[in-house]
């Protein structure tokens, strides 16, 4: 088992298929006997459950690598009033469960309003142009002017919509060197190497995303003993 976050030991270890279990040592391993097609379940309270199907693989080389996913335990908000009795149980019984508040927006874009929206300018120069005599000044005021000032076209926001270069993630930017020697037992002079190799044989941006670290973790032990086998590399 490994994990970057939390304790590996006591984690349980369920064969559905068989009905036998156990739990891992302090250092995250175990003993368990299982068959091809074989189901085995994987918890802990401080991680994601996990399903793994035993593989020819897995029976031919007696080892199940299994990277441990953290879980966040979110708990629901409750209110408890002043004056609390000090029996747990009544004071549980009276504690308030906030109920969820949805607030439907609606659309935002009909609440955009444009300044040039806010008025009717042809009404207001016809308005204004009504006051004059040919356009001349009124009491001293030339009404034009001020109305072509108040009335300039307003300058539109410019939208940059050109494609912006994304950098490609890499796998360094995931993991440490240290980790990847540490974890998939590559030697630290041959971590590069393996690099280059796990790029060339399918690792894709997607798989460097949060979401897919079991299935990358999954795939790096793949790897790594592919790699180690071909350039007889000694652990």
């Amino acid at each position: 088992m490994y994990s970057n976050a939390n304790d590996v030991e006591a984690v349980a270890i369920y064969n559905k298929s068989s009905n036998e279990g156990t739990i891992t040592n302090e250092k995250g391993e175990f003993f368990l006997e299982v068959a091809e097609n074989d189901v085995v379940e994987i918890s802990a309270l401080q991680f994601e459950k996990q399903t793994v199907t035993i593989t020819k693989d897995v029976i031919a080389s007696k080892v199940l690598k299994i990277y441990l996913v953290e879980q966040v335990n979110q708990l629901n908000a409750v209110i408890l009033k002043h004056g609390l009795s000090g029996n747990l149980a009544v004071d549980i019984e009276n504690a308030v469960i906030p109920p969820n508040i949805e607030i439907d927006l609606g659309n935002m874009n009909a609440m955009e309003m444009y300044d040039e929206k806010g008025h009717n300018d042809f009404k207001v120069k016809k308005d204004l142009n009504s006051v004059m005599n040919n356009h001349e000044l009124y009491n001293a005021v030339d009404f034009v002017k001020i109305a072509n000032m108040l009335f300039k076209p307003k300058k539109r926001s410019y939208i940059d919509d050109t494609p912006k270069f994304v950098k490609p993630k890499l796998l360094l930017d995931v993991y440490s060197r240290k980790f990847i020697s540490d974890t998939f037992s590559i030697p630290m002079e041959h971590v590069d190497e393996f690099i280059a190799f796990v790029e060339n044989n399918g690792l894709s941006q997607e798989l460097l995303n949060d979401e897919q670290e079991f299935k990358r973790i999954d795939f790096l032990v793949r790897q790594s003993e592919l790699f180690l086998k071909q350039q007889h590399v000694k652990k």
